[in-house]
């Protein structure tokens, strides 16, 4: 799985490469397109307060379900409490969102279950793809030592690799967008 900050490098690739004219292109938007960027791990959390860290990684949370699911609440709220005529934050949501799933599932995955439930409640199976861009992230499972071991030589490597697909996938955008 991609890291944080590999989530957020395509997150906000996603949303520069945006056909309609951007949102908004300012800080806060930045620290949000991050924010929906890496929400689907936030799924670490319960496992954080039950001294499992790992437990519920890549569970209903990695699942197109979930990015549906958000951009419905986004899309009533804009609809019915922000008056919008056209919705723009719903589908950017439920884009980044689903780009962190993609992602994810293009990521070697070396504990086990491997991969992630995508399609999750209609099935339960998990998958990856057979052909991996990113490496895995290195993290231990118990609650002292997760934090310390996600600053290992591997993990930057793999950190490398995102900033190195990040910059073929900005160059080839950037290309298209001035050839256009």
């Amino acid at each position: 799985m991609p890291t944080p900050i590999g989530h957020s490098l395509f997150g906000y690739l996603f949303y520069w490469s945006w056909k309609r004219k951007p949102i908004r292109r300012s800080f806060l938007a930045i620290i949000f397109i991050s924010f929906i960027s890496v929400l689907p791990d936030f799924d670490f959390l319960p496992g954080f307060l039950i001294g499992q860290p790992n437990r519920f990684h890549h569970g209903a949370s990695h699942s197109f379900a979930a990015a549906f699911l958000l951009f419905a609440v986004l899309y009533a709220v804009e609809k019915w409490v922000m008056k919008a005529r056209v919705p723009q934050l719903a589908p950017l949501v439920f884009f980044l969102y689903s780009l962190h799933l993609i992602a994810d599932f293009f990521a070697a995955d070396t504990s086990y279950p491997f991969g992630e439930q995508l399609f999750w409640p209609f099935s339960g199976r998990y998958v990856i793809s057979p052909v991996t861009v990113f490496l895995d992230i290195r993290r231990e499972s118990s609650l002292g030592q997760f934090i310390p071991s996600l600053f290992s030589l591997h993990n930057l490597k793999a950190v490398i690799i995102e900033l190195v697909v990040a910059g073929i996938l900005w160059s080839s955008i950037w290309f298209f967008k001035k050839k256009n």
